[in-house]
């Protein structure tokens, strides 16, 4: 009556190998954003958001790893879907977002949502860190690449405050 044990056995280390159902998507969302899979970090964080409602205590959290993931994939997306999370938001979220729209070289957006986090804290440390990072990050892709882009979004954060180092 071995056989049958074993049979059984080998079912469920491959069932709790594949997840045995809905897994969990969440951290197959940050496990793909931090392997560079972004499209699959999307649909990861998607799922997990399905399965979630803005009260839960990790919304914010799934809810700004999908940002990241878009940032990647569909910069404007991520600047309509990451406003429409407003409440839900810190300082540090936008910081997050920003940074990740830079990354990718998306300026125009980048200082959009930037412009809407000075504008939500404009008390915020953080926001006026940010503000100067990416403010140092732009200068030196303009310069560099002639990134018109660059240029431009510079432009809209020194209407923001920035003063640009100019050397």
């Amino acid at each position: 009556m071995r056989t049958p044990h074993c049979l059984t056995l080998a079912l469920a280390l491959s069932l709790a190998a594949c997840g045995g159902g809905s897994g969990d998507a969440k951290e197959a969302g940050f496990q793909a954003l931090q392997s560079g899979d972004f499209a699959d970090a999307v649909a990861s964080f998607e799922e997990a958001l399905e399965t979630r409602s803005t009260g839960d205590a990790d919304y914010a959290e799934v809810a700004v790893g999908h940002c990241q993931a878009l940032a990647h994939v569909d910069s404007a997306k991520t600047k309509t879907t990451f406003l429409a999370l407003e409440d839900h938001t810190t300082d540090k979220d936008y910081s997050i977002v920003v940074a990740e729209l830079v990354s990718v070289s998306e300026f125009e957006v980048a200082i959009e949502i930037l412009a809407a986090g000075v504008a939500r804290f404009p008390s915020s440390p953080k926001m006026q860190q940010i503000r100067e990072r990416v403010g140092k990050t732009m200068e030196i892709a303009s310069r560099e690449s002639a990134n018109p882009e660059a240029t431009t979004a510079l432009k809209a954060l020194e209407s923001m405050g920035y003063t640009s180092g100019g050397d």
